[in-house]
């Protein structure tokens, strides 16, 4: 069964994931090093951009589905995406390879991939844990969205 839990990002201040089971009363969740599933601190030199949700009926991601963030500051930062299976514990995904330490701008879910935009790339993912990083669009167009529609994925680039 999905997760029914609305779940969004931030960039500025403390508060950089929040969670909402109504969508009236919001929650912040758990990421910086006292509270978060493995101690990681998700907040300091992070702008976490944009949030996906997947579900594949427990294919490859649990029973509950699994968010996936995107961090702007991927480049300069320790971690360049973070996944929770409950929108509430995030867990940050670390690269050292150029291709994907990006500043990463959108993510989204469809037909069994997470895919995520940054300047002049993108990267797969079939669990938001583990990614591929793909140079294949101008490197001087900057993404803005990304969607799925009619089983193809269509990004907005400004």
């Amino acid at each position: 069964m999905p997760n029914h839990r609305l779940v969004g990002s931030g960039g500025n201040g403390a508060y950089k994931f929040g969670y909402s089971d109504d969508g009236i009363t919001w929650r912040q969740g758990r990421y910086n090093a006292t509270n978060s599933p493995l101690g990681q601190n998700l907040q300091t030199g992070c702008t976490w951009y944009d949030v996906a949700y997947g579900y594949d009926g427990n294919a490859t991601l649990p029973v509950s589905g699994r968010y996936v963030s995107v961090n702007f500051n991927g480049a300069a930062s320790t971690y360049q995406f973070a996944y929770s299976d409950d929108g509430i514990g995030w867990i940050g995904v670390s690269y050292s390879l150029s291709a994907l330490k990006q500043n990463w701008r959108s993510v989204t879910y469809g037909n069994g991939y997470f895919v995520a935009l940054g300047q002049g790339r993108q990267a797969v993912s079939k669990d938001g844990k583990n990614w591929i990083a793909y140079n294949n669009f101008p490197s001087n167009a900057e993404p803005t969205d990304i969607e799925v529609a009619n089983n193809r994925f269509v990004g907005l680039l400004s």
